[in-house]
């Protein structure tokens, strides 16, 4: 079993720089498009641009810290690390995909019959909708935060296995 991590490490190695290059491309080639002037009026646009952001944030969380992992370099195994890293890993994710479900909705929105519906596809709305969507998403994995504690006396970052239960 233990060449079979040691295979998975290695690839690792050369698949996380490749990976975290092409997400950074591509997200940041997507921001740059869709900032442009004539598609600024769209509400779906601000949507796909916060999934942007959010996706650029987790890569640039995540490729690092497996790479570093490699090394036994764990930043996981501080007192802030154990709190934020399992807390970022969660709530970027749920982010960028309730972003994603927000611009359907609005597409869903802005092509409907009804005047009602069409009137909550504009640009105030998503920008509200942006800010309350984060918040909620971070109030979400907020318990997070408590799940995982560092133990000084094993330099480890522990679960609670029964927090939720008492």
């Amino acid at each position: 079993m233990s060449t079979l991590t040691e295979r998975v490490d290695q690839t690792s190695i050369y698949v996380q720089p490749i990976l975290f290059i092409l997400v950074m491309i591509t997200n940041i080639l997507n921001i740059c498009i869709l900032r442009d002037r004539t598609l600024r009026s769209s509400s779906c646009n601000y949507y796909f641009i916060s999934f942007s952001v959010s996706s650029i944030l987790y890569t640039c969380i995540l490729c690092p810290t497996q790479s570093l992992r490699r090394y036994n370099i764990l930043w996981i195994n501080t007192t802030v690390g154990c709190k934020l890293n399992p807390f970022l890993l969660f709530v970027l994710p749920l982010q960028a995909s309730l972003m994603l479900i927000l611009a359907s909705f609005d597409r869903f929105c802005s092509s409907s019959i009804s005047v009602k519906l069409r009137s909550l596809s504009n640009i105030r709305v998503a920008r509200w909708s942006i800010i309350l969507g984060s918040l909620l998403c971070a109030l979400c994995m907020s318990p997070m935060i408590f799940i995982y504690d560092f133990n000084s006396t094993v330099h480890l970052c522990t679960q609670y296995s029964n927090l939720l239960t008492e």
